[in-house]
């Protein structure tokens, strides 16, 4: 007997419970692999503006997002700030859910005292979490289209230096804002830490 006949043997069913075990092992394995390979568009449609495109030592940048998500998820965002030297810095990551349908929102970045002025870049990495697969296996990952800025020099008042204040809560527009972290929703959200 040849090692493929014996290996096909092994999954030949004997009995009434082999049978049952491979009709519940099949759709188990066909669910996975659509959670792999399928379910990997969580966003239909995203727009984004820079809200601010100059932005001073110690104050926020922030970017104006209008997203349609195709799924409801957890999502972590993983941010940088990259100065005109090519120094990295890393912004607090947050983790949050979001719903399936259209939303508005507004991320700010807080930029460090110590980033060079002159041109820089934001940079973000999400990692979505939208079905068991990605949550406990391997998260879907996604780059976010790099966004280009300038950082200015923080200016002196007169009772100090005014970038060295500390931030207030953002404000937020719209009907309901919700302040989440260093994001205004247009909606209310869970967030989980």
């Amino acid at each position: 007997m040849s090692k493929t006949t014996r290996l096909l043997s092994f999954f030949k069913p004997r009995h009434f419970l082999d049978w049952f075990g491979y009709l519940l092992i099949a759709p188990v394995f066909g669910i996975s692999i659509y959670w792999a390979w399928f379910d990997t568009k969580p966003v239909v449609e995203s727009e984004a503006e820079i809200s601010t495109p100059v932005v001073r030592q110690g104050e926020d940048f922030s970017i104006r997002y209008r997203v349609t998500w195709a799924r409801s998820c957890q999502l972590t965002g993983h941010r940088f700030v990259v100065d005109q030297k090519g120094q990295i810095y890393t912004v607090e990551s947050d983790t949050r859910y979001i719903h399936q349908g259209p939303d508005e929102f507004t991320i700010t970045v807080p930029i460090p005292l110590a980033a060079a002025p002159g041109p820089a870049r934001y940079r973000a990495t999400l990692l979505y979490e939208c079905n068991p697969w990605q949550r406990f296996i391997n998260p879907l990952s996604r780059q976010v289209q790099e966004r280009d800025f300038e950082i200015i020099p923080g200016t002196p008042t007169a009772g100090g230096l005014s970038y060295l204040a500390p931030q207030s809560a953002p404000t937020c527009g719209g009907s309901k804002p919700v302040p989440v972290r260093a994001h205004c929703r247009a909606r209310r959200t869970a967030l989980m830490e």
